[in-house]
């Protein structure tokens, strides 16, 4: 844990860890399946207090990172470790891909305001199996994990 804490508070304030989100993967009938199961530990900037967030699931072009199968959970309310269990499934295309994960957060009567992103590697899984993991969210330009 000490390795962590110095490893961000070296890295530029632009990219700070603003949580974590749960996230479990699988390949089934040709197609990925991601479960978004929970966040913990959100950092607001807006606010001391828990708002609503909600969560957008995308796959990313390796080449062009063009979004391509955007996802988008319901909302959760009033929590700094929300639970979702939203299930997703994307398209057979997704071998050479990049999944991002980005927690929302939504005021009432104010824009939306991204609270972090994670990006998962899909090349380097083996998705064969079910992969249930932890990943880091970035308040911008995240770093892209194979899984943490």
């Amino acid at each position: 844990k000490q390795w962590y804490q110095r490893r961000v508070r070296g890295r530029p304030p632009e990219q700070q860890v603003t949580g974590d989100v749960q996230v479990s993967m699988e390949v089934c009938d040709g197609k990925l399946r991601l479960t978004v199961l929970r966040a913990k530990q959100l950092k607001f900037k807006c606010s001391e207090k828990a708002v609503d967030t909600y969560v957008k699931a995308y796959l990313l072009d390796s080449s062009s990172a063009r979004k391509q199968q955007k996802k988008r959970s319901k909302t959760a309310k009033s929590s700094l470790c929300p639970t979702y269990n939203e299930l997703f499934s994307f398209e057979p295309v997704y071998h050479d891909k990049v999944l991002a994960v980005a927690v929302v957060a939504r005021e009432r009567f104010s824009r939306k305001q991204p609270l972090g992103e994670a990006q998962i590697n899909l090349a380097s899984l083996d998705l064969t199996v079910r992969l249930t993991a932890w990943y880091r969210l970035f308040s911008a330009h995240p770093q892209i994990a194979s899984h943490a």
